[in-house]
């Protein structure tokens, strides 16, 4: 009887993850978005897997975390993670990820990266605007949600 429940309840998981998908077949793509009815906790997905482009990331809403990441039209990773801390207070890491590794960088100033399809060794400088971070990384004004202040790791003496 138990293992006849286990079934059902791994039956209906796997219909719910295979309703709430889409794949793309003219675009070959997959879109994944879930969202838990229970909390305001959100997670998405997508990849385009003739370019290698994707983007993912999370929400948890209770706790503040999140964690998004694309790959841009350059071959370059960007992304953001943090959380909201007990004093209300966003704590965030925005990166890059390219073919000099992954670095840290500051919110609203020119970055340097090194696209994959670049010339070898060469860097191209990006105002924060031109960057592919994702939304949820900031693409507001300061760099973060405006409902949070923010608290750079730099500021901390």
């Amino acid at each position: 009887m138990a293992r006849a429940v286990l079934c059902m309840a791994i039956a209906c998981i796997l219909v719910q993850c295979a309703l709430s998908q889409n794949y793309d077949k003219e675009n070959r793509r997959l879109i994944l978005q879930i969202k838990d009815q229970k909390t305001t906790n959100q997670q998405y997905y997508s990849s385009n897997f003739d370019t290698n482009a994707y983007r993912y990331g999370y929400d948890i809403g209770k706790t503040g975390n999140f964690h998004h990441e694309t790959r841009g039209p350059d071959g370059v990773t960007y992304g953001c993670y943090g959380y909201v801390d007990p004093y209300h207070m966003l704590r965030a890491t925005h990166y890059v990820a390219d073919t000099h590794g992954y670095r840290t960088v500051e919110p609203q100033k020119p970055v340097e990266v090194y696209p994959v399809y670049g010339e070898k060794g060469h860097g191209v400088i990006l105002q924060w605007d031109e960057l592919y971070f994702p939304i949820g990384c900031g693409k507001f004004e300061g760099g973060a949600r405006p409902e949070f202040p923010v608290l750079n790791l730099g500021d901390v003496r």
